[in-house]
């Protein structure tokens, strides 16, 4: 008995001091890194960076170093580091295989948090979807289409396609074809469209409308008028000066043909 005793209190010297100080790592290291990541948070600099981007960014720096604590810990145990390291690279392996698609999504958000090619509230069209963004989380971008559908398009995806941003900018241009026939006398044609556009609230006079000659059609000739309003006003532009296009034509009898096809049928001798 007196040698189990003596025995048991050689291992609390050296292990309970292992143990006390791998606890001590462990508590006041976890209170260091919160503290570090409410100051990090509360920081000038750091405000300005978008509200996802910064939950995401403390996320990962917390996790980051809680794990070098933790590893520190078990230094202080006497666990050898190249043991956890080991096991540490194989479960991250595993990890990796079993979620590339997500990683691809993970990867594709922080990307997008980066560079920030749209925020919440434009208007955009990528990965096959075009509408409203409502949300952009670290896996997936949520964007509400125009008949009002939830879509949720995955971040890789959206990473690695074309993204068109109509929202980005103050102005957008707008060109609209029109049909005439051949018969009509294509200055009365471009002054009454640039009537029709001066016409318009929200149309910019800088720049200004113009109207050319878009193309040479098989029954009409297509012209262009090309104006340019503000982005909030670019559907009132375009349904007003749609609508307004046949009524001024009808009233000044400019022709607007539809696609036709003349047949001549000839006897044979």
């Amino acid at each position: 008995m007196e040698k189990i005793l003596e025995f048991l209190q050689q291992l609390m010297m050296t292990a309970g001091v292992k143990i006390i100080g791998a606890v001590l790592v462990l508590i006041i290291g976890f209170k260091v890194v919160n503290i570090f990541i409410k100051a990090l948070k509360k920081s000038k600099g750091f405000a300005n960076v978008d509200k996802t981007a910064q939950d995401f960014i403390l996320g990962v720096l917390s996790i980051a170093l809680k794990v070098v604590i933790a590893l520190t810990a078990a230094a202080v145990l006497g666990v050898p580091m190249t043991n956890m390291v080991a096991v540490l690279g194989s479960c991250g392996l595993a990890v990796g295989l079993a979620l590339q698609g997500s990683l691809s999504n993970f990867a594709g958000g922080i990307m997008l948090l980066i560079f920030k090619p749209f925020k919440v509230g434009d208007f955009v069209e990528g990965g096959g979807v075009s509408g409203t963004v409502r949300d952009i989380t670290i896996l997936y971008t949520e964007i509400l289409t125009p008949d009002n559908k939830k879509a949720m398009v995955p971040n890789g995806a959206l990473s690695n396609a074309v993204i068109v941003n109509y929202s980005s900018e103050a102005t957008r241009r707008q060109d609209i074809e029109i049909g005439v026939s051949y018969s009509s006398d294509l200055e009365v044609v471009k002054a009454s469209l640039l009537r029709i556009a001066s016409e318009c609230d929200v149309v910019l006079n800088d720049p200004a409308p113009v109207v050319n000659v878009g193309s040479y059609g098989d029954s009409s000739i297509n012209m262009c008028l090309r104006f340019w309003t503000n982005n909030a006003d670019y559907w009132t532009a375009h349904n007003y000066i749609k609508n307004a296009i046949k009524d001024n034509f009808d009233a000044q009898g400019i022709s607007i043909p539809f696609p036709q096809m003349d047949v001549h049928i000839g006897s044979e001798n």
